[in-house]
């Protein structure tokens, strides 16, 4: 199991498995808590959305106090960061921020147990930092002695079109949050992987009703062996590939299509009423969506984007079939108008 997970997450045996995913983040942050000598503040990337309540419960009422405060920072949108890189600095413009202006103004490096953030955005609006983000990102964090703990609940297993989506970018975390996919979705169970460094201590109860529950477990096990044994990644990748030529030919048509992107099985389009401005237009949105469901393709209109979210193994002609039902789609929304 352990040549499963990033690099230095499986050193340890007893790892947390919980039968509560949408808990995981929560205790996550308290084992990010626990770590630090400090304890002290947290800068969470937003939109965080999985495990979301609990996140901000355990930043405002852990009982020990190790944990004071909380600071939010937009995750790097490639199509949307208000962060440019500035001369001199770290080479991506969020991370400069967090740098020049959180630890510099907000709070003192010292204080800070960790950064916490989804490697991929799902309900977010399908969003990956840039490369640059992770690099500037991970030599912050070592350079400050900060914990760097990602979100993988929903990017994790698979859908990212890696086992783990920080594996994309070579980013060797902390702390990591899974839950979803990691019982094949048959069986509710979660865990948070750490180093040694994160997780070498025995001062925390993860004991709960529904804990150590033996058929989850089961549920698993079975579903790293159908990744080890079937070529589930390489078929995420395959819809990637569809995914990004049909969406690009959608914003080389459409005026009204701002961006359209595709990480592994994380698509997404966003419609807006004006290419310089990129606002948002909520309204032929889910509109579109709608349409959509109509005729059997069921899209997640959210407050960010329209998010296409296909099964890791729908077979890649099905998915450019599907597409081209969203390309007549759209192309009946817009009625047309703005059309190239």
């Amino acid at each position: 199991m352990r040549a499963v997970f990033p690099a230095g997450l499986a050193r340890r045996v007893g790892f947390l498995l919980l039968t509560l995913p949408l808990g995981i983040v929560y205790f996550a942050v308290l084992i990010g808590g626990l770590a630090s000598a400090v304890g002290g503040a947290f800068i969470v990337g937003i939109p965080l959305f999985v495990g979301l309540m609990f996140l901000w419960r355990a930043l405002a009422r852990f009982e020990r106090r190790l944990v004071r405060s909380g600071l939010g920072v937009d995750i790097p949108n490639p199509y949307r960061t208000p962060f440019e890189a500035r001369a001199g600095g770290t080479g991506d413009g969020t991370v400069d921020f967090i740098r020049d202006h959180l630890l510099f103004h907000a709070v003192e490096p010292a204080e800070v147990a960790a950064i916490v953030i989804e490697p991929v955005l799902g309900s977010g609006g399908c969003v990956a930092p840039p490369p640059a983000f992770w690099t500037a990102l991970a030599e912050l964090c070592e350079e400050f002695g900060i914990l760097l703990a990602v979100d993988e609940v929903k990017s994790g297993y698979g859908r990212s079109g890696a086992m783990f989506a920080v594996q994309r970018w070579g980013v060797r975390p902390d702390l990591m949050a899974l839950g979803k996919a990691m019982g094949g979705g048959v069986l509710p169970i979660g865990a948070v992987l750490g180093t040694e460094r994160a997780m070498g201590f025995d001062d925390l109860s993860t004991g709960s009703t529904w804990s150590w529950f033996p058929a989850s477990c089961a549920a698993a096990l079975e579903t790293l062996a159908i990744f080890r044994e079937e070529p589930v990644l390489d078929n995420v990748l395959a819809l990637e590939a569809v995914g990004a030529v049909a969406l690009g030919r959608l914003q080389e048509r459409f005026l009204e299509v701002g961006d359209g992107r595709s990480i592994g099985c994380f698509q997404a389009i966003e419609l807006v009423t004006d290419r310089v401005t990129k606002e948002r237009d909520p309204d032929r949105q889910h509109a579109l969506a709608e349409r959509l469901a109509a005729r059997g393709i069921l899209a997640d209109s959210s407050t960010t984007s329209l998010n296409l979210q296909p099964s890791l193994l729908m077979p890649p002609e099905a998915l450019d079939v599907a597409l081209g039902i969203v390309a007549d789609a759209v192309d009946e929304t817009i009625a047309g108008e703005g059309a190239r």
